[in-house]
């Protein structure tokens, strides 16, 4: 048994006992793809070789933005941690790698970029970036994973940030009198 380079894993003598008609395997595939061949020959090669197609499929993700200080005062700047959680029900869990893009739709300055770091958690990955406002209001903060060979892409498509204006003191002195 063998599967083709499309998943990087080989299946090698798979037997069958001589009293049976079939036999049973695992295969595990580390990457994601689609279609993944798994063809069947006989040792001897007297037999016709059987293939057999199965797609590989992604593993989910959900993508998430959160800020460690909201509202922030114009002026100031806030860091904005992404998380990306593997969330699929089956199999292991696995920890998403890459980079994802961290984007405002108020023109905002982004220290990029945002590259995933496991976490103690396994199966979630977060990043952190810099935002530093350009003014006073409300910004919709978004985040892009696109994916890896494991994993799905997902978005975080609007977090809001509060930017109040900054706080003004002018003081008047009165000027001596001679």
């Amino acid at each position: 048994f063998f599967s083709d380079a499309a998943c990087g894993s080989s299946i090698t003598n798979v037997n069958i006992p001589t009293s049976a008609n079939s036999a049973s395997f695992f295969f595990k595939c580390t990457s994601a793809a689609s279609p993944t061949t798994i063809r069947a020959a006989d040792h001897a090669g007297v037999l016709t070789a059987a293939t057999q197609g199965e797609t590989i499929n992604a593993r989910s993700t959900t993508t998430a933005v959160s800020f460690s200080t909201n509202p922030v005062s114009y002026g100031n700047s806030t860091n904005a941690t992404v998380t990306v959680t593997d969330t699929d029900a089956n199999g292991t869990k696995s920890f998403p790698s890459g980079t994802v893009s961290v984007a405002s739709d108020s023109g905002d300055t982004i220290a990029a970029p945002c590259t995933l770091a496991s976490t103690a958690t396994i199966g979630i990955s977060s990043c952190t970036v810099a935002i530093t406002p350009t003014h006073a209001s409300t910004h919709t903060i978004s985040a892009n994973y696109p994916g890896d060979t494991a994993h799905s892409a997902s978005s975080e498509t609007g977090q809001a940030l509060t930017v109040n204006a900054a706080t003004v003191t002018v003081t008047f002195t009165a000027a001596d009198k001679i």
